[in-house]
């Protein structure tokens, strides 16, 4: 796993949905095929009437360096909460059990991996949505 992260500090959540087939090929290692990119959107911590809650939003992007395509994309969302005493003093921590779980989320929906569709998953055009291919994958 790389952690190359040259190129996407003036990034734009357009740019990641449409992103230019160059710059795709220079994400991560030369030699993989494969890059994912994990983008936080929010994550906040508050106090409740006798208790705390976390919210937290990431959204993640597969891109396929071979032809330099998205072909994934999907948002994981989740709200945690505590209530009581214990919920009070355990507001500081409320963000990053929101954004453990949102991540969770996010990857449980990644496409699993068929015998009609052995190596990557449908390209997409909508957040969690199969787009028709533009071209047929190789490996």
């Amino acid at each position: 796993m790389s952690d190359n992260r040259s190129g996407l500090a003036d990034m734009t959540s357009d740019d990641l949905a449409d992103p230019d087939a160059a710059w795709v090929g220079q994400l991560g290692a030369p030699e993989v095929r494969w890059a994912m990119i994990v983008s936080l959107v929010d994550v906040t911590s508050s106090m409740v009437f006798f208790g705390s809650t976390g919210n937290a939003e990431v959204i993640g992007y597969l891109y396929d360096k071979k032809d330099g395509t998205l072909v994934w994309r999907d948002k994981g969302a989740a709200q945690v909460g505590q209530g009581g005493f214990i919920g009070m003093a355990l507001k500081s921590e409320m963000d990053e059990a929101a954004l453990a779980e949102a991540i969770d989320r996010l990857f449980a929906s990644f496409p699993q991996r068929t015998k009609d569709n052995p190596y990557i998953p449908e390209p997409i055009d909508t957040v969690g949505t199969p787009a028709t291919p533009t071209a047929t994958p190789s490996s």
